[in-house]
């Protein structure tokens, strides 16, 4: 038989325990967007995370897409958290990323100032590829893009041609521009099969043809005509620090100017709603939008 001290402690603990329970039940909730499988995204309320020893909560400001590059209104990105100077609004900070994959695609390809080049669609990735050429002194930058609105911004951002495909052959044009030589550099931007095997007879013999698009289904790829040509197929993954850190810098010195690729912020409640405003818009009004934000705090 236990004795009362004994139970004084069992009873003290269960009403702990209790208490505890009480706690979690009561813990806040948030809104969260998740994926739960292909074409199923969904707003779900979820329980607000608890930090743990040696974690960090942070409170996102703006996001964008599906791989979302969290801007906090400390300032910081996560998951690599580095200082983003005051001088750059936490809107622009949200294209940091996407900056990043174009800055890095041009980093570590053979390009050097003077040279001409073609970029194989002009979305998001594509028009950073635009901003990076220029900035680091590209000759002549010729775009492939069929979106009106992607034509414009390409052209806002330092395109010197850009080629409708539904105009014209892109290799006859592009060997036309360059004199008969064709491009220094190739960026395919687009990851679709004509759109690529429309633009390699465009590359100049012991040129570079640079892959950043994410492909749906393997390419078709002319071997031979790469390899007599003596073309050099390489591919740009994501990005590293170093393109997060100048691209901070080129930002913080005027010398990148990336607002006007934002052509809408919504709220988090209309990222898969009806009407349209987030994924449906991306997917089904393309030629309206470059990127989305998605107001994380509204």
């Amino acid at each position: 038989m236990m004795k009362p001290d004994h139970f004084d402690k069992f009873g003290a603990s269960i009403k702990t325990a209790n208490r505890l329970r009480t706690t979690l039940k009561s813990a806040p909730l948030m809104q969260s967007v998740r994926f739960h499988g292909p074409g199923d995204i969904r707003l779900d309320q979820v329980e607000e995370p608890v930090c743990g020893k040696g974690q960090v909560k942070m409170k996102p400001a703006y996001a964008y897409r599906v791989w979302w590059r969290h801007v906090t209104k400390d300032r910081s990105i996560s998951h690599t958290v580095l200082s983003n100077p005051d001088k750059i609004s936490l809107e622009v900070a949200a294209l940091i990323e996407p900056l990043a994959v174009s800055w890095h695609a041009v980093d570590i390809s053979p390009f050097k100032p003077g040279d001409s080049v073609l970029i194989v669609g002009g979305g998001p990735i594509g028009i950073g590829i635009v901003q990076v050429l220029k900035l680091q002194g590209a000759k002549r930058i010729m775009v492939a893009e069929l979106m009106e609105n992607r034509k414009r911004l390409c052209g806002e951002y330092g395109a010197t041609n850009i080629l409708d495909p539904r105009e014209v052959e892109i290799a006859s044009r592009v060997r036309e521009l360059t004199g008969g030589v064709g491009a220094d550099m190739i960026f395919d931007a687009a990851g679709v099969d004509k759109a690529l095997l429309d633009a390699i007879p465009a590359c100049r013999t012991q040129g570079t043809i640079v892959n950043v698009a994410v492909w749906k289904k393997n390419p078709t790829i002319p071997v031979n005509q790469v390899m007599h040509n003596r073309m050099r197929y390489m591919g740009a993954a994501l990005y590293d620090e170093m393109s997060f850190l100048d691209v901070i810098r080129a930002i913080s010195h005027g010398h990148l100017r990336p607002e006007n690729m934002i052509t809408a912020t919504i709220p988090l409640d209309q990222v898969v709603a009806g009407g349209g405003a987030g994924f449906k818009a991306l997917l089904e009004y393309r030629d309206q939008h470059c990127k989305i934000l998605v107001d994380v705090q509204a």
